[in-house]
């Protein structure tokens, strides 16, 4: 449903509402456990917000994104410390 709202989105020339599918998407990816991909919807969102110049959105992708990175980092830091006892 995402995937056809962006193109929809696109289809329409409309760039903010593009952005708001991606931050969307890149959520529900996110809830999946689809870190990479989360990241890159919510990298192409933050641009999108920022060519607008709509800075709380932006910055607030980018408070999600280094969240999420810093959770990437921990479960493989956890996981490393689990390989090696």
């Amino acid at each position: 449903l995402f995937d056809e709202s962006l193109l929809l989105a696109r289809d329409v020339e409309d760039p903010l509402l593009v952005a708001e599918v991606l931050r969307e998407r890149g959520e529900l990816r996110r809830r999946k456990g689809m870190a990479n991909e989360a990241l890159e919807d919510w990298e192409a969102a933050r641009r999108g917000f920022k060519a607008l110049h709509a800075s709380l959105d932006a910055d607030g992708l980018t408070a999600h994104m280094e969240a999420l990175l810093d959770e990437v980092r921990r479960a493989h830091w956890t996981a490393g410390e689990e390989t090696t006892k």
